[in-house]
């Protein structure tokens, strides 16, 4: 690995969460290329310098993906920045030297060093970025982040996820850097390669679940509680659903309906209950009571009409999965006298 940019250690200085010089690197003292290079790479934002415009110096390293992006952000003088509201992203933002001051209507936060909070697009805010200051910024797609919320919380939210205008605990803040700084490495190590790697990929994912529980937000108290204890009766009427139409073919629509949740609620509510879709679960036990009726079958009685009591079709099909579960062809679950089929 190549050696990381190191800035000067100090008391107003975090060194630990550096990106590194073999990443691109723009910088600029022209404004106006640092307002149009910014707005592609970060978000379309207005900068107004407050004082010293001879000392504008704005740097930046980064790596950008689709759904999270890591960034460096210097400016060298004291600047104002607005981001425009339309923005698509949460940015999460360490001080690295310096400070920074954010302003939300009349509510005001100061950041020092070794400070993190999340910033949500549902707002306008102000930022007053102190001079020579350098601030980690972390940019993570709105709408992503918000299936990632519905994937831990096993439903759909109809609400806009928001996070608290407030700085994270010290705890939080100092969990939040330590992942930040593994992910970096992890994809440095990789040479920026965000886009094909899986394994970094699932790092990305437990970003996105890591700032879902280090910053206040919206829903942090129905992810601190199990989703499926305030679910379980909509659980259980669609297990007795599907147990009482084992001969029919239900659709996940006819299960939700039934349930009382929609469909991406009850496919969650499923995976986390029992690692299946409704419909996997649902085949699961149309297998268990096709075999119970063949071991308990008369004489006489054929394979293809048990199936076709349970509305399959697809003779071969349903035998391959017959085996992969029990070990064995439908035909050997029937009484001795029976296996003639």
């Amino acid at each position: 690995m190549l050696p990381y940019i190191e800035t000067d250690a100090g008391e107003n200085t975090v060194s630990n969460l550096n990106i590194r010089d073999d990443v691109e690197l723009f910088r600029t003292k022209d404004l106006d290329q640092a307002h149009d290079f910014l707005a592609k790479k970060v978000s379309p934002h207005r900068i107004e310098v407050v004082e010293d415009i001879d000392r504008l110096d704005v740097h930046y390293r980064g790596l950008v993906n689709e759904s999270i992006s890591l960034m460096r952000i210097g400016y060298g003088t004291r600047v104002k920045a607005q981001p425009k509201e339309y923005r698509n992203l949460f940015f999460a933002q360490t001080i690295m030297r310096g400070a920074n001051r954010i302003a939300r209507g009349s509510h005001e936060v100061a950041l020092q060093p070794n400070q993190s909070m999340m910033l949500s697009p549902e707002s306008p805010y102000n930022m007053d970025i102190c001079d020579d200051s350098e601030r980690l910024v972390i940019g993570i797609n709105k709408d992503i982040l918000q299936r990632h919320l519905e994937t831990l919380l096993f439903e759909e939210v109809s609400t806009p996820l928001v996070f608290a205008t407030e700085i994270a605990s010290n705890q939080a803040s100092q969990i939040w850097q330590n992942h930040i700084a593994n992910v970096a490495q992890i994809a440095f190590s990789m040479h920026g390669n965000m886009r094909r790697n899986q394994m970094l990929v699932s790092y990305l994912e437990s970003t996105m679940t890591t700032a879902l529980c280090v910053f206040e937000h919206n829903y942090s108290d129905r992810l601190s509680n199990d989703p499926i204890d305030g679910d379980s009766t909509k659980m259980q009427r669609a297990l007795d659903y599907i147990h009482e139409n084992v001969r029919e073919n239900p659709t996940l629509s006819d299960i939700a309906k039934e349930s009382g949740v929609s469909g991406r609620s009850l496919q969650l509510l499923f995976r986390k209950r029992f690692n299946q879709t409704p419909l996997e679960y649902f085949r699961t036990q149309r297998l268990h009571a096709v075999k119970n009726d063949l071991e308990l079958a008369r004489q006489g009685t054929r394979v293809t009409d048990v199936m076709l009591d349970y509305g399959i079709t697809s003779f071969g099909h349903f035998s391959k999965q017959y085996k992969e579960v029990f070990g064995c062809c439908p035909r050997e679950s029937l009484p001795a006298s029976s296996q003639y089929d």
